[in-house]
């Protein structure tokens, strides 16, 4: 069993997410996502494609981290370091996994295992930060919080006509 299936039981639980919006990737999607870097892919990121490399609902909406989407993400990192003027500079084995509204991207470096650290980097920052020790943390803190502040945004949405749920 996949060590994110509490995870998942939680969103669909909650509705973040429907059986329908919640979907893992291919085999063939996450060999492209794989092969996007040189070097092993780290399980714990392994796992949460093929549980959720599709789409989680309303998890992250408005960033990019579902495939296809994060096959471009190193690309938006680069604008953003670029933008901020630091001199700062991925390592080669850095996987960017997830950029959000073109000012902030998180990564973690391949070779630390198979549950990495993971660094965020913003515009207005110089040098990444420590986000969690672990990916897996991470993403349980992630969905946490959104399972969290679902019934207050849900009712947001629902008022302002943007959605029918």
């Amino acid at each position: 069993m996949n060590q994110y299936q509490d995870l998942v039981d939680k969103l669909l639980s909650v509705g973040v997410a429907t059986t329908q919006t919640l979907a893992g990737c291919s085999e063939l999607e996450i060999a492209q996502v794989q092969s996007s870097i040189s070097g092993p892919m780290p399980r714990a990121y392994l796992e949460f494609l093929d549980v959720m490399g599709n789409g989680a609902g309303w998890l992250f909406q408005g960033s990019d981290i579902y495939f296809p989407d994060v096959l471009n993400c190193k690309n938006t990192a680069k604008e953003v370091i670029q933008t901020s003027d630091s001199g700062y500079k991925l390592a080669p084995t850095a996987f960017v996994f997830y950029s959000h509204q073109g000012y902030q991207f998180m990564f973690f470096d391949t070779n630390n295992g198979d549950d990495p650290p993971v660094y965020r980097f913003q515009q207005s920052s110089y040098q990444p930060e420590l986000v969690d020790t672990q990916f897996s943390n991470w993403l349980s803190r992630c969905v946490d919080e959104s399972c969290l502040s679902w019934p207050n945004y849900k009712e947001f949405l629902v008022k302002e006509g943007l959605v029918d749920i």
